[in-house]
Formats: C-alpha cells, sequence, structure tokens
C-alpha cells in the first residue's frame, strides 16, 4: 500500500479528523493533508512508525506494557523486535543511525546487533541489573525489596543525560517514542514498587 494511502487508512482506523490525528501524532496538519493527497510523499519509515504509535497506545489502554529489568518499556522500544514488534530490516537500520548520532554506540551497528528481544542474562548490561534480576528471580528492579538501589539509580542518571541529545537528533514522533520506552523507567519501576508494597 502506498505511504498516502496508509496513512488516511490508518487515521481512518482512529476515527479522528485530519486535525485531530495531525496533533495525536504530532505533525503539522498542512503535512498530513499533503500526505494524503499525495502532493507530498512522506519517507517510507513514517506510515510504519504511525501504526506503532497507534498500536503501543492501544496495548497501554490495556495495560499491557512490556518492562524490562531496568524499567525500559520494550513496548515502545524502537529496537525490541520480538512478535507483535518485529521491526523492518529499514527500521532497525534507522534505529542504528539514530543510535549513533545520540552517542548511545561509537559507529552505526548492524541490525542483527540493535535488535534486541529483551533481557537476557547474557546480555551485556553496564549496570549488572540483568544478572541482578535473574539472580533473585524477579523481572525488574520494581519487583525488587531493595530498590531503589545504586545501581538502579546510576542507571537513572545516565539514562538523563542522553535526553538532550536525543531530543536534538531525533524528529517530535520519534523523541515521543524514545521518552517512552527510556525516559520514564523510573516512573515505571515506581508504579511496580508501589503496588507491591
Amino acid at each position: 500500500m502506498e505511504a498516502a494511502k496508509k496513512i488516511k487508512a490508518l487515521r481512518a482506523q482512529t476515527g479522528m479528523t485530519r486535525k485531530d490525528f495531525a496533533s495525536h501524532i504530532g505533525i503539522p496538519l498542512r503535512t498530513v493533508e499533503d500526505w494524503e493527497a499525495g502532493r507530498r510523499r512522506p519517507p517510507e519509515y513514517i506510515p510504519r512508525l504511525i501504526e506503532y504509535q497507534l498500536k503501543y497506545e492501544e496495548l497501554i489502554e490495556q495495560g499491557e506494557k512490556i518492562i524490562a529489568a531496568c524499567g525500559n518499556d520494550c513496548s515502545a522500544c524502537p529496537r525490541y523486535h520480538k512478535e507483535p514488534y518485529k521491526k523492518t530490516d529499514d527500521e532497525l537500520r534507522h534505529t542504528a543511525e539514530i543510535w549513533f548520532q545520540i552517542g548511545y554506540r561509537d559507529h552505526i551497528v548492524r541490525n542483527e546487533e540493535i535488535a534486541c528481544t529483551g533481557c537476557k542474562e547474557d546480555n551485556w548490561c553496564r549496570y549488572r541489573i540483568v544478572k541482578c534480576v535473574n539472580e533473585k528471580q524477579i523481572d525488574h528492579c520494581g519487583q525488587c525489596n531493595q530498590y531503589p538501589c545504586d545501581h538502579i539509580e546510576e542507571c537513572f542518571e545516565v539514562t538523563k543525560l542522553f535526553e538532550p541529545s536525543c531530543k536534538k537528533v531525533c524528529t517530535r514522533e520519534e523523541y515521543r517514542i524514545m521518552k517512552k520506552a527510556f525516559f520514564e523507567k523510573r516512573q515505571n519501576l515506581d508504579r511496580y514498587a508501589n503496588r507491591e508494597l
């Protein structure tokens, strides 16, 4: 399906007017109008990104976040490559480019390196969080009776350091996704920690 038809179909699924849809996805109304009318062509990844956002919002409404060991929301993560969140090769490549531009990586890595299927014991984790949750047989730090420990506090602090470069490099929509995926980890874990008290 061509991009213009795909965007129009996605908007139709939401039942929103063009104005409401444009505001919702953070893209100027004139741009959405031009895309739908075929006067301009969006980058190929935009319809998929919008579709991803709408799926994510639907899952959030249903309360189905996938919380990583450190509190990242895998269901929002542009690296998460597990059904039903599998990414295309182009999406993974774009994510690898963003990771390099933000400073998460010192070069553009291959798709196999950027793709993530969740926290596993053999995953590298600079904060030792994955190893810790596995040793304690819990899913994430929010379930730990020592939360918040020094390791997760360090993780929160380092994550904050990347937010300004993320805002600078990403489009508004990309940043919104990155924020949900990475910059709300404390809130995600606090929610679980407080629920289980």
